[in-house]
Formats: structure tokens, sequence, C-alpha cells
């Protein structure tokens, strides 16, 4: 796949905007069953995603106290209640990039995030549970640098990249390293790929050939 080249054709292409925008990868699939083609995990980028991600975390005591600092958000158990309101709850879903959720609390967190985080694919994964007392620092820091991977029933990926102000060669070596993480979830890896394109947040699609 020539990354660079479409990378390059696509900022190229795009008027100056008044904001970041996102180069993001989309990867049509073929030869699949979409109603079976479901999963959810995430990615350290090598060179990172270009902007911050707005990481919030659910926990309380040293949990709590170790993340407030590196958090963008810290949500303590008392605090939870107040998004069984729904529209605060799409707020937060809408802002948080990640969750991580202390081990104690995450029964109680999906009980009243769920439904809202469920059909976004922001429900924390396994690996993003952090054990009771346990340093979440370290987990924090890796999520400042990661973007998920959500497929549900579609024959279609769309991965963030990076943003527009990065390099080109930056740009490649996310999408490279993403595109290689994609395939090896595939049954039948490259050959489920129709084809794949690159494209910023307000441009058009360029193919890659």
């Amino acid at each position: 796949m020539k990354f660079k080249e479409a990378i390059a054709k696509a900022k190229a292409a795009e008027n100056k905007r008044n904001f970041r925008q996102t180069v993001e990868m989309v990867v049509n699939l073929k030869e699949v069953d979409a109603g079976k083609l479901t999963f959810n995990d995430a990615f350290r980028l090598p060179k990172g995603p270009g902007k911050p991600r707005f990481i919030t975390v659910v926990a309380g005591g040293e949990v709590g106290l170790k993340a407030k600092p590196v958090a963008s958000l810290l949500i303590e158990k008392k605090d939870l209640g107040q998004y069984t309101d729904k529209k605060k709850a799409k707020q937060l879903a809408n802002q948080t990039d990640f969750f991580v959720v202390e081990l104690p609390l995450m029964g109680e967190f999906a009980k009243v995030m769920g439904t809202v985080l469920g059909p976004r694919g922001k429900m924390p994964l396994p690996k993003h549970i952090v054990p009771f007392n346990a340093d979440p620092v370290p987990l924090i820091e890796t999520l400042k640098q990661t973007v998920r991977m959500v497929v549900k029933k579609a024959p279609v990926v769309h991965l963030m990249i990076g943003t527009e102000e990065m390099s080109d060669e930056d740009l490649t070596e996310n999408a490279d390293f993403l595109y290689e993480n994609l395939i090896h979830k595939l049954e039948k890896e490259a050959q489920n790929v129709k084809n794949v394109y690159i494209k910023l947040t307000m441009g058009k699609p360029v193919k890659v050939e």
C-alpha cells in the first residue's frame, strides 16, 4: 500500500481550515459476513495521534489520587450518580476518547453509562480496567497516544491516523501500523480488503494505490 502518496495528495488538495483536521484511513472490506464482523480494540500509534486524547478516569482512593494529575477528568464514586441524567451521560461520552475504570467501580459504572457507551463502542476494554490500588498512570499515558479500532456489523473501517499538521512520514508510519493490525483480524487478511482511502475531516477521499 502506497500510503505516503495518498496522504500527500489528500493534504495538498485541501484548503486550510480554521481548525486542525483529522487524517483518516477508510478501509472497505469484501467477502466478509458483515453481520458477524465485530471487533473493538485499541492501538498505540508509533507516532502518536497528533492531538490530545481526552481520558476520563473513574476511580477513588489511591488510584484516583495518582490519576488526577494526568487524567483529563476524574470521576469519583460519589459523582457517578449525576450521569444517570442521559444528557450529561451523552456529553461525557462524546467528549471522552477513552475511559479508565477502577475494578471495584466497574459494575456501577456499567450500570450508569453502559446504555450510552455501548452503541458508541466506548465501554472500557478489559485492559483499561485498573485493579484495586494499582498505578493507573502508565495506562493513561499510553492511551494519550492511542486510537480505537471499532468494527460493528459493517464492511468498512474508519481509522484515525493523525492530524494534518503531522509530517507525511509520521502519518505513513501510523497508517502502515494500523493497516497491518487490521488485516490480521480478518479471516483472509489482505484478501478481504476491497480498497483503502485517505481523507481529511472536510476533504475528499484519495484512493491508496
